[in-house]
């Protein structure tokens, strides 16, 4: 009978700890003044019961603890409903609970007095309404890790809503302008989010549902042309002089940057002291249309866009990031702050979402195209000529009646060519006099 009334009074305590811990934490808390390092009972009960999530009820009393302890009862119960407030506003956003306790309050000073706490996380807040800001990111890198197919296009939603993307982008400049100027200052081209942002595409869109005629597949797609536009801005206000091209502000900024797979790296002696790297050897060959119109003489006459003879080149960056430039120095991008071109709209850059140039990067940033670019890109099909590509038939012989040999890509005598090289020759060229200019900033 001893044995059994100690393991009854013994497993008794165990329950009631377990029971009332609460309780015994909020008698502890009644004891002690305002200025108290525990935080107030009435404050954590209330957020308890408002917030519902563990997440956010232990982020926000942690939060409160790390607070200036001169703060009243009351004081800290109107911190309290004004940190509601926002997270409120962040939950009807799409941002999830466990990304509001692990990015959102994280990012919170937890120095001042009442009224300096609420203006920081007004700012704070204010911040993650700005696409890639320092708390943009603490609360995707949190929300993005492990996302289901579905919970991957909400929170790609979140972005589009975020942003003001239109269903089907216009083109014009003033929209352009107005969609940029919701991009941190501080999104690096070269930025490791970029990375995050695709694999959440990658995941949002399996096989070929990134081709499905859907509003939220529209939206992704399009949205390539968009950050592209970002990147090719920054360029320009980061390195770019008002007695400079593009080309210049790209070399500059590029030389700050390490070049992929060099002759160094492979014997060991190159810098490795880049936080990335670029790629001037991917294929610019779909960057590189022009239109043959029917000629009653024999031979289709060619026409470039805008009608100025060029070759251009591409530079990629961890091949997500993506810059084209003509022979004339110029960005080229679909859409564009500071100019309209069609050169830019018919062989302009486009962001991947893919990691490489594979089956995944056909699938996400090839074949959407058809299905899903702006009106304004597709309307260039009503031209009385069309803007095609060179194919990619390296010999004569290779020729079929689907591909001809005259609109190769290698071929230094066809429509593609000029002054008896081919387009090939023509982008090498161009690309090996970037690189030695490139290489003179780094000087």
């Amino acid at each position: 009978m001893k044995k059994n009334s100690f393991w009854v009074l013994f497993i008794g305590g165990l329950l009631l700890t377990q029971v009332l811990p609460s309780q015994v934490l909020a008698d502890e808390s009644t004891t002690s003044s305002a200025s108290s390092k525990q935080v107030a009972p009435q404050v954590r009960q209330k957020v308890a019961s408002a917030l519902g999530s563990d997440a956010l009820t232990e982020a926000l009393s942690s939060y409160l603890k790390k607070v200036d302890k001169s703060l009243t009862q009351a004081q800290q119960e109107s911190l309290t409903e004004h940190l509601k407030n926002l997270i409120k506003q962040l939950q009807t956003q799409g941002w999830t609970d466990d990304a509001i306790a692990y990015g959102f309050f994280e990012e919170l000073s937890s120095k001042g007095n009442l009224s300096q706490l609420k203006a920081v996380s007004d700012q704070t807040y204010e911040k993650s309404q700005i696409f890639g800001s320092q708390t943009f990111q603490a609360l995707w890198f949190a929300q993005a890790d492990q996302l289901s197919s579905t919970d991957a296009r909400q929170a790609l939603a979140l972005v589009y809503q975020l942003v003001g993307l239109p269903s089907d982008l216009s083109g014009k400049q003033e929209e352009t302008r107005q969609l940029i100027a919701r991009f941190s200052d501080d999104l690096d081209p070269a930025s490791s989010f970029w990375d995050s942002f695709s694999q959440v595409v990658q995941t949002a869109f399996p096989k070929k549902t990134l081709s499905e005629e859907t509003d939220i597949a529209r939206k992704t797609h399009q949205f390539r042309y968009v950050i592209s536009a970002q990147q090719a801005q920054w360029v320009r206000q980061n390195y770019g002089k008002s007695s400079q091209s593009d080309k210049d502000a790209l070399a500059r900024y590029l030389a700050t940057k390490d070049e992929k797979d060099t002759i160094g790296e492979v014997i060991g002696i190159d810098r490795y002291d880049y936080d990335a790297s670029f790629d001037l050897t991917e294929s610019s060959r779909l960057h590189n249309k022009i239109a043959l119109e029917a000629s009653q003489f024999g031979r289709d006459i060619v026409v470039y866009p805008d009608y100025t003879m060029s070759s251009s080149i591409k530079i990629v960056m961890d091949f997500h990031t993506e810059f084209i430039i003509n022979s004339q120095g110029q960005f080229l991008n679909e859409i564009d702050p500071d100019l309209d071109t069609e050169v830019g709209i018919v062989n302009g850059a486009s962001f991947n979402y893919a990691d490489a140039n594979d089956a995944t990067h056909r699938r996400l940033d090839v074949k959407p195209v058809a299905p899903n670019d702006p009106s304004f890109r597709k309307d260039l099909g009503s031209l009385s000529y069309h803007y095609k590509a060179p194919n990619k038939l390296k010999y004569i012989w290779q020729e079929n009646d689907r591909l001809l040999w005259e609109n190769s890509y290698f071929n230094k005598e066809g429509n593609f060519s000029r002054d008896g090289k081919s387009a090939a020759s023509l982008v090498k060229e161009s690309a090996k006099s970037f690189k030695k200019l490139i290489e003179r900033y780094r000087k």
